[in-house]
């Protein structure tokens, strides 16, 4: 009938590799906090202070995973984030931090978690202002 039917031996699956930026930012973009955290755990492959490296690293518009999840209102990813230390209060160049970009996009859900995590609800930007002030806008 002219049926191939011969098994085809299956593929090896590609050797793991270490937690990437590029990588870490897929994660919070789908919003994949089981998969974070199985590479997180894997000291083996992702040393803590390679982690720490990874978690800070800012893409080309210069903002942290953090950030990013905050922006797209990822609530389950932030807390994760903020549970591997990183700095809720760190600003970029214009005087943004955290609390900041989550206010700007309006998610209610990540500005709770961020105040009950000790983020600073008086950081001023650039231009002095502070997180409730770009959410009343």
């Amino acid at each position: 009938l002219g049926i191939d039917l011969t098994i085809q031996p299956e593929e090896e699956a590609p050797p793991p590799e270490p937690l990437s930026a590029e990588r870490l930012f897929d994660y919070v973009c789908i919003g994949d906090v089981d998969i974070l955290k199985l590479d997180l755990t894997n000291e083996e492959l992702n040393p803590v202070e390679q982690v720490i490296d990874v978690l800070n690293e800012r893409d080309y518009l210069g903002h942290n995973s953090i950030e990013m999840a905050a922006k797209m209102g990822k609530p389950p990813m932030v807390q994760e984030l903020i549970n591997r230390s990183m700095d809720i209060n760190a600003k970029v160049s214009s005087g943004y931090a955290v609390m900041h970009q989550a206010a700007a996009w309006n998610k209610l859900q990540v500005l709770r978690i961020l105040y009950f995590a000790g983020a600073d609800v008086q950081s001023k930007t650039m231009y002095e202002e502070r997180p409730v002030e770009i959410a009343k806008r």
